[in-house]
């Protein structure tokens, strides 16, 4: 985690955790001032019709609501910021480790790309199609997928027989079975977490160019020792 990213996440809680001791001062000073009209009011008032007790019993039930309210808000806020300490500790706990991600996006280098395929049943009539970072088609063919696991290379040949430049691209696979069933064919990939962005509302790992949510971590292996 960089010294910037420290600093975003300190300012952040330490925002967070002013502006509910704000709300709190701003409070207790209004109470404060409600008391001493209350006091005033009751201390003035005509004896021969006196106030209703009912409505002041009311404002300060009222008055200990909103006071229940913002301490409840400042707790979750408590909460909140210690869970997202929390999930950068574990991000950045990636750096470095071998990760398999849900997802259909891959780095093509030096030729060659790979994605893991999950399949709950054999679907050897599918087909598997790779779009570049534009969603222009690349490559089209037919691919037996087997019931389970199994992986897909792509050697970055396109389908008028040139070679890809490097870079980042996806897969899409329609799964079928022999009979023309459908299957729900799921990809995934694997490679090493170079770095993590915390600027979004969750940690995304970096994995060479390719970014992934951290909550689409499949698998994880630490790094070699």
């Amino acid at each position: 985690m960089s010294t910037i990213d420290q600093l975003a996440a300190a300012s952040t809680a330490s925002a967070q955790q002013a502006e509910a001791q704000r709300d709190q001062q701003m409070l207790a000073d209004d109470f404060d001032t409600f008391l001493q009209l209350l006091t005033t009011q009751l201390r003035n008032q005509d004896p021969l019709e006196p106030m209703d007790t009912n409505q002041f019993t009311q404002q300060l039930v009222q008055f200990s609501g909103v006071e229940q309210q913002i301490q409840t808000n400042s707790y979750l806020e408590n909460l909140i910021t210690s869970t997202e300490a929390q999930s950068v500790n574990a991000a950045v706990s990636y750096l470095g480790s071998t990760v398999t991600v849900a997802g259909v996006t891959t780095n093509l280098a030096d030729g060659q790309a790979s994605w893991e395929l999950v399949a709950g049943a054999a679907a050897p009539d599918s087909t598997v199609t790779i779009y570049d970072a534009n969603g222009s088609e690349m490559f089209s063919t037919k691919h037996a997928v087997d019931r389970g696991e199994s992986t897909f290379t792509w050697d970055g040949k396109t389908n008028d027989g040139t070679d890809a430049p490097d870079g980042i691209y996806s897969i899409r696979v329609i799964g079928n079975t022999s009979d023309g069933q459908s299957v729900n064919v799921y990809s995934a990939i694997s490679g090493k977490v170079t770095g993590v962005d915390f600027t979004g509302n969750e940690p995304v790992l970096q994995i060479g160019d390719v970014r992934a949510n951290l909550s689409s971590v499949m698998e994880i292996q630490a790094p070699a020792s």
